[in-house]
């Protein structure tokens, strides 16, 4: 897939990892230190550590029984 930077150009992705979770941890380890945020817009997001984990299925456990059929491939 194509990806689009934040102005607009195109980026191909060079390099594709299968994975069913991802942790993404910033550099900043004290409260002592300046706090780190990115900005979208006009609004600041603080640089906090992150974990990602893709469950796929979890849906499914929640539908009717005629439904889970469906929802199994």
């Amino acid at each position: 897939p194509e990806w689009k930077s934040e102005n607009g150009h195109a980026r191909e992705a060079k390099e594709k990892t299968d994975a069913r979770a991802v942790e993404i941890n910033s550099d900043v380890h004290s409260s002592n230190e300046k706090e780190v945020c990115f900005s979208k817009g006009d609004e600041c997001f603080e640089v906090r550590p992150i974990k990602i984990t893709l469950s796929p299925k979890l849906i499914t456990k929640f539908c009717e029984k005629e439904r889970k059929s469906i929802h199994k491939n």
